[in-house]
Order: structure tokens, then C-alpha cells, then sequence
């Protein structure tokens, strides 16, 4: 699982049961230049314990996307639908990659 998480190279959904590991083998085995935690609808949590509103991070995602760089949404499915262009449009490729978490 670690070497498909460090081969990634487009857009990718990590999806599994709660508490089986997903974030950490993330964040242990992927290069990313952004790392953002929905933490509600309206703000997110950055890797160095930073509150930053959505709207502000991702101007940041469709930055550090549109320079070819990897940024990570956790907790995606919390993301208002209004950013989720950003986030899945063609910026980032045409497929999906599925990596299913099991315990």
C-alpha cells in the first residue's frame, strides 16, 4: 500500500472505514507541497495546526495544482460543492486512481 501511495502522480481518492490508517499513510509516504483538513464547511486545519478559511486554501489548492504540484484535501467529502471544481477539474487529469483502505 506504501509504494502506491508514493507513486501517485494525478488525482487520486483514498477513500476506506473510518479509523484504518488513510491519513497517516498519507501523510508518511506522499510528497505533497499542501496539506488541508476540512475541518467544516467553512474552514480548514493545515498541517501546522493553522484555522485558515476554505476559500483561502483553496486559491492555495488551485495554485499549488496549476504548477504541477500535489495538494491533499482530507476529509473531502466535507469540502463545499462549490470548491470541488477546483479541486477534480482538468487541472489535475482526466482519471481516477481508486485505493481502497482495509483494515
Amino acid at each position: 500500500m506504501e509504494d502506491a501511495v508514493r507513486a501517485i502522480g494525478n488525482w487520486t481518492l483514498i477513500y476506506g472505514r473510518r479509523k484504518t490508517g488513510k491519513t497517516t499513510l498519507v501523510k508518511r509516504n506522499l510528497r505533497m507541497d499542501l496539506y488541508v483538513l476540512m475541518a467544516d464547511s467553512g474552514n480548514v486545519i493545515t498541517l501546522d495546526d493553522r484555522m485558515v478559511r476554505v476559500d483561502v486554501a483553496m486559491r492555495e489548492v488551485r495554485v499549488v495544482l496549476r504548477r504541477g504540484g500535489v495538494a491533499v484535501i482530507d476529509e473531502f467529502q466535507r469540502l463545499p460543492e462549490v470548491y470541488r471544481s477546483i479541486a477534480i477539474g482538468p487541472a489535475v487529469g482526466s482519471w481516477w486512481l481508486w485505493v481502497r483502505a482495509t483494515a
